[in-house]
């Protein structure tokens, strides 16, 4: 099994190269597994890690002068095997804050598999290509949908 400290580790956020590299490992790690074969790979009891983790990274990806006079809740909700793990991410004032759970009523609700969200981050697959293939269902704010990739700078999306 490979450690999944892919982007951040406990004490400080990883350097730009270095998260690159982060990123790539974890694309190799997922490469042509089956949702079943990535759940499998991460121990129920450390989903949790890794979701804080990612959503770590992605607020630690977040570009303020992307999102400039944007303010927003986006909430997603991470299906692992029988598990329903909610964040959410705070656009506001030029931050992005994450939060785990539901702080506040979300503009936008993104809705996907644990293994579909690490193919996401690691550029296996778009978020338009997930929607399309049904696996990332969306209810709320479109126009938000749209832009949003667009305030964080991560692998093809420099």
């Amino acid at each position: 099994m490979m450690c999944l400290w892919f982007f951040t580790d406990q004490r400080h956020t990883v350097p730009e190269p270095m998260r690159e590299q982060k990123r790539q490992e974890l694309g190799k790690f997922i490469l042509g597994k089956t949702d079943e074969e990535t759940l499998a790979a991460i121990p129920a009891q450390k989903v949790r890690n890794v979701l804080t983790q990612l959503f770590s990274a992605l607020s630690g990806a977040f570009v303020p002068e992307r999102a400039a006079g944007k303010q927003t809740v986006i909430q997603y909700d991470i299906r692992a095997g029988d598990a329903l793990h909610k964040y959410q991410m705070e656009i506001s004032a030029g931050a992005c804050r994450v939060y785990e759970g539901t702080q506040q009523a979300a503009k936008i609700t993104l809705s996907l598999s644990l293994p579909d969200l690490l193919r996401l981050v690691s550029d296996q697959l778009t978020g338009p290509q997930l929607f399309i293939m049904g696996k990332l269902s969306i209810q709320g704010d479109m126009g938000v949908a749209m832009v949003m990739q667009d305030w964080f700078q991560l692998g093809s999306n420099p």
